[in-house]
């Protein structure tokens, strides 16, 4: 089931936007350890990697939880099913990325 624009929640949008910052963060735990000799994916690393993007990241996991814990029950349903689903999407691109799919 899509949600309507108009029928998303900010609590919904709010969780939806959080794998976004959740998995680059942690793909780029694993790839930081790495230096690539491409600079262009070099400096992919260091932004992801940077104190910056980690205290972000770590905003977002707070802000979400806070707003999980002061929502009803039906509001924490939907944004469960608002990050599931944000978050196959987000698994769905790096494995296009991966498997270099060409448009």
């Amino acid at each position: 089931m899509y949600y309507q624009l108009n029928e998303v929640n900010p609590q919904a949008a709010v969780a939806g936007l959080l794998p976004c910052y959740w998995l680059y963060a942690q793909i780029d735990a694993h790839l930081a350890k790495l230096t690539s000799p491409k600079p262009l994916y070099q400096a992919f690393f260091n932004a992801y990697a940077s104190d910056d993007f980690t205290t972000s990241t770590n905003q977002m996991l707070d802000l979400v939880n806070q707003t999980a814990a002061a929502s009803s029950p039906d509001v924490q349903t939907q944004m469960a099913t608002a990050f599931k689903r944000s978050a196959v999407y987000e698994s769905h691109f790096w494995q296009i990325a991966y498997q270099k799919e060409r448009w």
